[in-house]
């Protein structure tokens, strides 16, 4: 089975995670355990 499709996408979601919490659209709360976003966050990947 071939998975490197898998691979790719994973990457590119990392990557607009990663965005997200740069641009504070995603932020940690409760000392590093928890994380919080606004409801309407649409990551593009």
């Amino acid at each position: 089975m071939n998975v490197k499709s898998h691979f790719i996408v994973a990457n590119q979601l990392t990557k607009a995670i990663d965005t997200a919490f740069k641009d504070k659209d995603i932020v940690w709360i409760e000392n590093d355990t928890l994380i919080d976003c606004d409801n309407n966050l649409k990551l593009n990947f």
